[in-house]
């Protein structure tokens, strides 16, 4: 099933790729420095992940169904990549982040608890897929964090925050795939865990004006500590981890804790698109720099290419074409969302196929909460409606 998400959430998903997307095409090393978009994905993920936990009928069908979401479009993307990297020939280069080939780690492709090697051509194509291992792993441990979180949310997002200190600093020593890894989890995990404070009603009881002011002050500095060690994109992991976490945690702070009225922005075509982008957060985010690289030749084999060139023309040219790549992409194999989720499979998700399962859902609740109680199972009707607006919502 897909949880019904606030719209706020999928708004702020929806940005956070618009930014993605612009950041690897127009190669904006600036822009995660001021609009962390990795870390509002995550934070975005920990929510939707909260949401589905405590809907599902145990926290073993909630991480099943998480990672089947996670994988299945994740494997379509492998197929395509690997299989392009292999055609072109595979060729190594440890200094450039290019692996050899070998079936000791290509392995990753199929369950990523690690990044997955790449080509030295194939490099360009999985920026983005260097983030799902830790995806992956905030995954498999949602619904202890989950626990914790309720309990003690400070005491919880200390413990990233601590490790990133001592890794930092030389005190603990990490070397190879676990220390990037460990990194990567600890950095962005400090943002899936306030969405998971967000969903548990944990987040919603901190006073706006403390979250402005420790957002701001955990934002500020990052800022600060990039602009001193003069280290760009400071929204990366592998650049400058302490950076990454101050500027994401600070930038999610600010974000997550805004009151904002979800039914603003379920009426009109603008609804519309933010509802179909974040039915395919995944598949944009991992295609979009094969993408970008893609718009290349193929603008090169189109009768534009003598308007492809250096200038800002040629840059806005190349970014039309990345999203055009992308939207035939997702008309592709965005339905793997679908799948994934238990869901019919639609070419863009959207407004009707949510209410759809929605009453679906509903239906299911009706009938397993009457059976717990002994009654026989009553059809959804007028009086449930109410609910079924509730979930939507």
């Amino acid at each position: 099933m897909r949880v019904a998400i606030d719209p706020y959430l999928r708004l702020l998903a929806a940005a956070a790729l618009v930014v993605v997307v612009t950041g690897t095409v127009l190669d904006l090393s600036w822009l995660p420095l001021l609009v962390p978009a990795v870390g509002v994905l995550f934070a975005v993920g920990g929510a939707v992940a909260a949401a589905a936990t405590d809907r599902a009928a145990s926290a073993r069908a909630s991480v099943g169904r998480a990672l089947t979401t996670l994988l299945l479009p994740f494997w379509l993307f492998a197929v395509a990549v690997v299989a392009t990297m292999l055609t072109l020939g595979w060729s190594a280069a440890p200094f450039q982040g290019a692996e050899p080939f070998s079936w000791s780690t290509v392995w990753l492709w199929l369950f990523p608890i690690s990044e997955p090697p790449a080509s030295v051509e194939g490099t360009p194509w999985v920026l983005t897929a260097a983030f799902v291992p830790a995806y992956l792993w905030l995954t498999l441990a949602t619904p202890a964090l989950l626990w914790l979180v309720r309990r003690w949310p400070l005491r919880l997002l200390a413990v990233p925050v601590l490790t990133v200190l001592l890794l930092t600093a030389g005190i603990v020593t990490l070397t190879g795939r676990a220390r990037d890894v460990v990194l990567a989890v600890c950095v962005l995990g400090c943002c899936w865990g306030v969405g998971l404070a967000r969903s548990a009603g944990t987040l919603p009881r901190v006073r706006p004006l403390v979250a402005l002011a420790a957002g701001g002050a955990l934002l500020g500095s990052g800022l600060a500590l990039a602009l001193w060690r003069d280290v760009y994109p400071a929204g990366t992991v592998d650049d400058s981890p302490l950076t990454a976490l101050l500027c994401s945690l600070g930038a999610v702070l600010l974000l997550l804790r805004v009151p904002w009225r979800g039914d603003r922005l379920r009426g009109g075509w603008p609804g519309t698109v933010v509802s179909a982008v974040g039915a395919r957060t995944m598949t944009v985010f991992l295609w979009a720099p094969a993408a970008a690289a893609a718009a290349v030749p193929a603008l090169a084999l189109s009768p534009l290419a003598a308007y492809h060139t250096d200038d800002a023309s040629g840059a806005l040219l190349h970014y039309a074409t990345t999203w055009l790549l992308i939207l035939v992409v997702v008309l592709l194999v965005g339905w793997a969302e679908d799948v994934g989720a238990g869901l019919w499979p639609t070419l863009l998700g959207g407004r009707r196929h949510e209410r759809r399962r929605a009453a679906e859902l509903e239906r299911t609740f009706v009938v397993r909460d009457n059976l717990v109680q002994g009654l026989p199972p009553a059809p959804l009707g007028p009086a449930s409606e109410p609910a079924a607006a509730s979930l939507r919502r």
